[in-house]
């Protein structure tokens, strides 16, 4: 099977999409300086240098954060297949039975949380549980 996409071709969407996700990124680089704390512009900082002030925040973003980090962790609940028709009952469990079994041989749950903070302070989330299969 031969590919008759050119390398010039990726790069160009590849730089098409860096620029229009510019905006996008810069805000969640600025979110996720918020909630590390990490506040004050270098002019700001100076400022306060200059005055001999100590650079002080209040962060209320981190707290809160961690606050529904864990909200979320304590109120996830198992996954459960649901069948489409009555015929579809044993079809059902048996999905429910090898998306718990995966889940549970994956540490989904510290996954989903770092999935879940990553939502809540950036604005994007995605994971990937990949699942080897064997004979």
């Amino acid at each position: 099977m031969e590919s008759s996409v050119t390398i010039e071709e990726l790069v160009r969407k590849f730089e098409d999409s860096k620029d229009l996700t510019n905006d996008s990124r810069t805000l969640a680089e600025r979110c996720r300086d918020y909630y590390d704390g990490d506040q004050l512009t270098a002019a700001e900082l100076a400022t306060l240098k200059k005055r001999k002030q100590p650079p002080v925040i209040n962060n209320r973003i981190a707290p809160k954060i961690d606050w529904m980090r864990g909200v979320e962790a304590k109120t996830r609940t198992d996954p459960r297949a649901m069948p489409r028709t009555p015929n579809h009952d044993d079809g059902a469990e048996a999905a429910t039975d090898a998306i718990r079994y995966v889940c549970d041989n994956s540490d989904f749950d510290t996954t989903a949380t770092e999935c879940f903070e990553n939502l809540a302070i950036e604005g994007t989330e995605a994971c990937i549980i990949e699942v080897v299969g064997k004979k």
